[in-house]
């Protein structure tokens, strides 16, 4: 699927025209914002998204299975929970929250998508080899032929850039949290993005 955004993608060769400008502005964004709390958070959920986005699709797929194992067995409700009323009505809440959570998740993968398509050529290569395929900065500067420093300036670019779509989109933090409230497994991720982003931007 990654493989298909990319061939899907078309280079623009404005932005890659503009990069350098882009580059320095967000530098002074960088230097001169005041951030705040909440959008220290916000660039945590951008990083955190774009780190699990290769996780999504298995995780998707396993809630759609687990939704028709539910169904098929609301009708024997009764060997589960003892009761055939209560046990029902139980599967049925499940299978809804089951049903929600696949609803949220899809719709995080299309904004991880969105966010990374709006991006220009140089910059969709960096998040795909570093968030998207997970190699570490070294590896990442050897196959696009630039030095590390430039990524790490290059990282911070991207987030400032992906977090006033975000804002522009009105995909701001307490969105985020409704969408991924019930997602625990991605706390790990949350947690170390936050402490990256402190770094990166502190």
């Amino acid at each position: 699927m990654l493989n298909e955004l990319t061939k899907k993608r078309k280079i623009n060769y404005k932005n890659i025209k503009n990069d350098i400008k882009t580059d320095k502005i967000s530098q002074n964004f960088a230097k001169s914002e005041s951030f705040s709390e909440q959008d220290f958070e916000l660039l945590s959920i951008i990083k955190a998204l774009l780190s699990t986005r290769r996780f999504l699709p298995n995780i998707i797929s396993l809630l759609s299975r687990l939704v028709v194992d539910y169904a098929s067995d609301t009708n024997r409700g009764s060997y589960i929970f003892g009761d055939i009323q209560n046990g029902t009505y139980s599967q049925i809440d499940e299978i809804l929250k089951l049903e929600q959570r696949q609803r949220s998740l899809l719709n995080m993968q299309f904004i991880v998508d969105t966010l990374t398509n709006s991006l220009s050529e140089k910059y969709f290569g960096f998040v795909e080899l570093r968030y998207f395929k997970n190699k570490k900065f070294p590896l990442v500067a050897e196959e696009l032929g630039v030095d590390e420093r430039t990524l790490y300036r290059w990282n911070k670019t991207i987030l400032i850039k992906l977090m006033k779509f975000c804002k522009l989109n009105n995909w701001g933090l307490s969105f985020f949290k409704a969408q991924l409230h019930d997602e625990k497994w991605i706390l790990p991720h949350y947690q170390k993005s936050y402490e990256s982003v402190l770094k990166l931007f502190g």
